[in-house]
C-alpha cells in the first residue's frame, strides 16, 4: 500500500499473491515501514510527553491495552478526548458489535464537521486509514474521513438487512466512485437493477473503483435482459489497460459471461483464455478488444419467429368458466380495451389481449362454440402498426389452428346432440351475433323445451342447403302427411346426402309447429339475394349485418380498422 494514497483496493489479481492484512480486531489501519499496523500496535510505540494531559494519556493507553470499555467511556466524557475516542471506539467496535458501530459512525458520518479536526486524532493516527467493504469481496482502504465512516456504517447497515437506511445516507454524499460502487452494490442486493442503472448513467472509467461499478451496470442490465447495455458497460470498464489486474480480470469474466449468452462462443474463448493466461502467472496480457458481437447483428428470422411464436403461445386452459376472465366474460372488456389505447397503455393491452386469446380459444374447447375473432384482430392491428411482423406471423398461425379446432367442435354437437337438451351451455352468456343470413331454427316438441341449432354451424360447414334453395312454409307435405317432400330441383351435392343422413325424422307435431302461421311480430327472415355456395365463407367477418348502423368509437377501435390484418 502506498503512503497517502485516498483509496487503496485490495484486490488480487488472478495469479498473482493475495492481498491481505494482518489479523486485527480493528477496522482502521496506518503505514508503516513495515506494512499496515492497527491503532494498537501504533499506541504501543508511542512515547508520551510528561507534559501530556491526562485525558490524553487515558486514550492512549486505552487503545495500546485494546480496552473497548475505556475507549466507550472516554467517548461520553466531554473533553479533547472525547472526539477522537468516539472515532476509535466505533473502528473497534464495527467487528465486534454492529449495532453499537452504527450509532456511534451514523453521527460522525452526518455532522458538520471532519473527524480529522481532532487534535490528537491527526496527532498520534493522522494517517489513519477506514477498512470498508464497498460491495462483496471488494475491501478498499480510505483515508480516515466523514464519507468513510458513512461508507463504513453503509456496510453494517447492509450486513444487518437494513438496506433503506444505508441507501438514504449514501444519497447524502457526492456521486465520488467509493459511493456510487457502494450504492450499486446495495441496489444489486436488494433487486433494484432499474436504479443500478440510473447511478451509473454516463459514469466515466477514472479509476478502478469506476471500472468496477461499470461491471455492477453490466450485471443489471444483464438481469434485465439488455446484453447490448451490459456490453457497453462492461467494454468501458475494460476501455482503460492501466486500471488494476483484479479489475480487469472481473470485467473480462463478466464480459465472457455475456458473449457466451448471446452466442458468441468465439469471442468468449478468447476473454477466457485471457484469464487463463494472467492466471498463469503472467502480468502483460493485452486486453482483447471487443467483438463485433452478435449484439450488433440482426437475429435470424427463424430465432426471431421462435421468440414471436412463445409470446404467442397459448398460457392458460381451463381457469374458472369457459369465456371467462378474471370473473368476467371476455366480450364485456371491449370498453376496457379501448380506453387502454387511449391513454397509451400499449403494453398493457397487448398482455391483456393475450390472456383473452385464451379464454376464447378455451371457451371454443370447453363450449363447443364459434371462434370470436375480436381480439385477434385487434391484436393483429396493434403489431401491423407497430411493425412487428414476426408476431403477426405469429398469430395467424394460432388463429389458423384455433379456426380449425372452432370448426371441428361446432360440428360435433350437431351430428350427435340434435333433438336433445344440449347441457352445459350457459345460454345467459354473450354469444357471438351472426349475420342476417344465418338465422337460428327451432325444433320444438309441443311447446316444451327444444334445441336451438345455429344454421351458420350447419351451412358454413356444408351440411344442408341454404333456406333459399328449399320450398317456403305450406309447400312441402300437408298438414299430417307422411313427411316433407324432397325437393326436386335441389342440385344433387354432398351436402344433401350429409344432410339427409343427420336430419331426425319429424313428428306431427313439429310439422305442424312448422306450418302454424306465425304471430304478425314475428316475420319470417327474408331469404338472401343470392343462393348459398360451396365456396368457403370469409374467415373473419367482424361487422354486425344484423344491425346495419355504424360502428361506435369504442367497438372500432376495439374491434380494429382493418380486418385484412389477418
Amino acid at each position: 500500500m502506498e503512503h497517502g494514497e485516498q483509496v487503496h483496493l485490495l484486490l488480487s489479481a488472478p495469479g498473482q499473491p493475495p492481498a491481505t492484512l494482518p489479523a486485527s480486531p480493528w477496522r482502521a489501519w496506518l503505514p508503516s515501514p513495515r506494512g499496515p499496523i492497527d491503532p494498537t500496535t501504533a499506541a504501543d510505540g508511542l512515547r508520551l510527553s510528561p507534559m501530556a494531559h491526562r485525558a490524553e494519556r487515558a486514550l492512549v493507553a486505552a487503545v495500546a491495552k485494546d480496552d473497548v470499555d475505556g475507549l466507550g467511556r472516554l467517548a461520553t466524557q466531554p473533553g479533547p478526548a472525547q472526539d477522537p475516542a468516539w472515532v476509535l471506539a466505533a473502528l473497534r467496535l464495527a467487528t465486534i458489535d454492529g449495532p453499537s458501530a452504527i450509532d456511534l459512525l451514523q453521527p460522525l458520518a452526518t455532522a458538520a464537521h471532519e473527524p480529522t479536526e481532532s487534535k490528537l486524532l491527526r496527532k498520534h493516527w493522522g494517517d489513519l486509514t477506514v477498512q470498508v467493504n464497498l460491495a462483496p469481496s471488494v475491501p478498499v482502504l480510505l483515508r480516515l474521513s466523514r464519507t468513510a465512516l458513512g461508507l463504513l456504517a453503509a456496510e453494517l447497515l447492509v450486513d444487518a438487512g437494513r438496506i433503506g437506511e444505508a441507501l438514504s445516507l449514501l444519497e447524502t454524499y457526492p456521486p465520488r466512485s467509493a459511493v456510487v460502487l457502494a450504492k450499486a452494490a446495495a441496489l444489486l442486493a436488494q433487486g433494484e437493477h432499474a436504479r443500478v442503472l440510473e447511478i451509473t448513467s454516463a459514469l466515466p472509467n477514472v479509476d478502478d473503483l469506476s471500472a468496477l461499478a461499470l461491471v455492477a451496470r453490466s450485471v443489471a442490465c444483464r438481469t434485465l435482459q439488455d446484453l447490448p447495455g451490459a456490453l457497453d458497460a462492461v467494454c468501458e470498464a475494460l476501455s482503460d489497460a492501466d486500471r488494476s489486474g483484479a479489475v480487469i480480470a472481473a470485467a473480462l469474466e463478466e464480459r465472457s459471461h455475456l458473449y457466451s449468452l448471446a452466442g458468441d462462443t468465439a469471442a468468449a474463448h478468447v476473454d477466457l483464455g485471457v484469464l487463463a493466461a494472467m492466471a498463469s502467472g503472467q502480468t502483460d496480457v493485452p486486453i482483447p478488444p471487443p467483438a463485433t458481437l452478435r449484439r450488433s447483428d440482426e437475429p435470424s428470422e427463424d430465432d426471431a419467429l421462435d421468440r414471436a411464436r412463445n409470446r404467442i403461445r397459448r398460457r392458460i386452459t381451463g381457469v374458472g368458466a369457459p369465456g371467462t376472465f378474471g370473473g368476467r366474460h371476455h366480450s364485456t372488456y371491449r370498453d376496457e380495451i379501448a380506453t387502454m389505447f387511449a391513454l397509451g397503455q400499449v403494453d398493457a393491452v397487448e398482455e391483456l389481449l393475450l390472456g383473452l386469446l385464451d379464454v376464447v380459444e378455451d371457451e371454443v374447447d370447453e363450449l363447443g362454440v364459434q371462434l370470436d375473432p375480436t381480439f385477434f384482430l385487434t391484436l393483429a392491428d396493434l403489431y401491423q402498426d407497430s411493425g412487428r411482423t414476426d408476431e403477426l406471423v405469429a398469430l395467424r398461425e394460432r388463429y389458423d389452428d384455433a379456426e380449425a379446432r372452432s370448426a371441428h367442435r361446432v360440428i360435433e354437437p350437431v351430428e350427435h346432440e340434435v333433438g336433445h337438451d344440449p347441457g352445459g351451455v350457459d345460454l345467459a352468456k354473450p354469444a357471438p351475433v351472426p349475420p342476417a343470413d344465418e338465422v337460428t331454427d327451432a325444433a320444438t316438441d309441443g311447446g316444451g323445451e327444444g334445441t336451438v341449432v345455429t344454421e351458420t354451424a350447419i351451412r358454413g360447414t356444408a351440411l344442408v342447403p341454404d333456406p333459399a334453395e328449399t320450398p317456403a312454409p305450406g309447400e312441402g307435405t300437408a298438414l299430417g302427411g307422411a313427411g316433407p317432400e324432397p325437393v326436386a330441383e335441389a342440385e344433387p351435392a354432398p351436402t344433401d346426402e350429409v344432410a339427409a343422413e343427420h336430419e331426425p325424422a319429424a313428428t306431427t307435431d313439429e310439422v305442424a309447429a312448422e306450418h302454424e302461421p306465425a304471430a304478425p311480430t314475428d316475420a319470417p327472415a327474408a331469404p338472401t339475394d343470392e343462393p348459398a355456395s360451396d365456396a368457403d365463407p370469409e374467415p373473419v367477418d367482424l361487422v354486425d349485418h344484423a344491425d346495419e348502423r355504424p360502428l361506435t368509437p369504442v367497438e372500432r377501435a376495439v374491434r380494429g380498422p382493418r380486418v385484412r390484418s389477418l
